[in-house]
């Protein structure tokens, strides 16, 4: 719904701008890093929807729902069926309609990162980045997000802050972990499996 993407807007969008603006009133990043706000939404968006879909079950029990109706009203009467019926087609359709909306900014995400140029500035906007692609490879297609949480190792996660100095660094891991999402693209033939291949591929052709 509008409230949907609003509260979205403001919680993560905002930040996005609010760090690129101060990014670049501190002199250490080019204004354009500001200027291109489409870019720094992005930015915001791809981590918070990432996690919104990872905190299924943890807002599901609190009685929260940040899920947006627009996008799983397509798969179920109420949100809550996921959990009663984690391995339903439905239940994994819905999960992967969700995981294609955040992967969507993730295009935006690589070429903002390629447009900073302070060391620690990158790698202060790289982690949280790579955590999340690293995040959806586990929840792709993944019944356990409705019965559990579901996170990547902490070792992976050590590895990734580890190795993250350079734009060269991210964008080996990013094309690393596109492909192991690709492998995951359930073989039958439907509108969401092919439009997250064509994700896929225009993200891969940013590394080209």
């Amino acid at each position: 719904t509008e409230n949907d993407r609003l509260t979205l807007f403001n919680v993560a969008g905002l930040v996005g701008y609010g760090l690129s603006s101060l990014f670049t009133h501190s002199q250490l990043e080019d204004k354009n890093l500001y200027l291109n706000k489409e870019l720094s939404n992005s930015m915001g968006l791809f981590l918070q929807k990432t996690n919104i879909i990872r905190d299924y079950l943890e807002d599901l029990q609190a009685g929260r729902t940040w899920w947006p109706k627009e996008i799983w009203i397509n798969y179920a009467s109420d949100l809550s069926q996921f959990h009663k019926d984690p391995n339903s087609q439905q239940s994994l359709e819905c999960l992967n309609h969700m995981v294609m909306d955040s992967f969507s900014h993730l295009s935006d995400v690589i070429q903002y990162l390629r447009l900073i140029k302070h060391p620690k500035i990158f790698e202060f906007c790289a982690i949280p980045q790579l955590m999340a692609i690293a995040t959806l490879v586990q929840l792709y297609n993944n019944p356990l997000v409705f019965t559990s949480v579901v996170k990547i190792r902490k070792g992976l996660a050590c590895k990734l802050m580890l190795n993250c100095s350079d734009i060269k660094q991210v964008e080996y891991y990013f094309s690393l972990f596109i492909s192991k999402i690709e492998k995951k693209i359930p073989k039958y033939s439907n509108i969401n499996n092919k439009q997250m291949q064509e994700l896929i591929n225009k993200s891969k052709q940013l590394f080209n």
